[in-house]
């Protein structure tokens, strides 16, 4: 027998973005409202961070850090 639960949508909506872009991991949390912050990491180690007010800034603000980082 299967049964369905049903999660509040509070628990549905992600609260964490993750991406690779060859060797850079790219992260955007969303874990308080207004407030996006974005990490890149290589080999594990933190190489750019910020923080913007929405996700598309937050994935804009990585992709223009992630492009400096690869010239």
């Amino acid at each position: 027998m299967v049964s369905r639960v049903v999660l509040p949508r509070a628990i549905v909506v992600p609260s964490v973005w993750v991406g690779r872009h060859g060797p850079h991991s790219i992260r955007i949390d969303a874990n308080r409202p207004g407030l996006y912050r974005w990490m890149i990491t290589r080999d594990g180690r933190s190489v750019a961070s910020g923080v913007a007010a929405d996700r598309d800034q937050a994935a804009n603000d990585a992709a223009a850090a992630l492009s400096e980082l690869q010239r």
